[in-house]
């Protein structure tokens, strides 16, 4: 992953620090919402294996499921709740 960039604290006090900060990077890399294939990048997975994932019963496919949208037929995951994923995981 690029070099974390440390932002200043905004105004919003209801997300901690981390998740702002992983969020912006996330926005600023893929945009609001992120596809199957970008997210499967993200956590360095083949879109196969990131579909499969979803399909099992386990926390982390849990919480990647209430990132996921749906918008006709394509899945998205927006990059708010991915970064608070992401900050979770590492903390």
């Amino acid at each position: 992953m690029e070099n974390i960039q440390q932002y200043p604290q905004s105004d919003c006090t209801s997300y901690p620090v981390a998740v702002q900060n992983a969020e912006r990077l996330l926005v600023e890399r893929y945009g609001v919402l992120l596809t199957l294939a970008e997210a499967a990048d993200l956590f360095d997975r083949s879109i196969d294996g990131l579909r499969v994932s979803l399909n099992r019963n386990t926390e982390f496919s849990d919480s990647l499921c209430g990132a996921r949208v749906r918008i006709g037929r394509r899945i998205y995951f927006q990059a708010s709740e991915l970064a608070k994923l992401i900050v979770e995981r590492t903390q």
